[in-house]
């Protein structure tokens, strides 16, 4: 885990877990986490595959330039990026999305 005091690649694509985009959304959102002492964050990967790897099959991603990282968490509210993290089973997106749930 590191804080914003560290940053990210200059220049390098960052891929963040999204919220699933739907039709007409003029925007994605970038999904956080809350750790189990409450700290709030956002999950950040320096690959794709380790953002497959991570968070499933399905997950919805986005990809930033590594400059842009650190607007985004402060964006967000959240305190801290955690870097290609592998999240338990139960949060992974690996499952197909069955129809009427987002």
């Amino acid at each position: 885990m590191i804080g914003l005091t560290e940053s990210a690649p200059e220049g390098d694509a960052v891929y963040l877990p999204s919220e699933r985009v739907q039709q007409g959304d003029a925007e994605a959102t970038v999904e956080l986490r809350r750790l189990e002492d409450g700290r709030l964050v956002v999950l950040a990967y320096t690959s794709l595959q380790a953002l497959v790897e991570g968070c499933g099959e399905r997950q919805p991603w986005l990809s930033v330039r590594g400059e842009y990282l650190e607007q985004i968490v402060t964006g967000s509210g959240a305190a801290e990026v955690l870097w290609n993290a592998v999240l338990p089973d139960e949060q992974r997106q690996d499952a197909p999305v069955s129809e009427g749930r987002s």
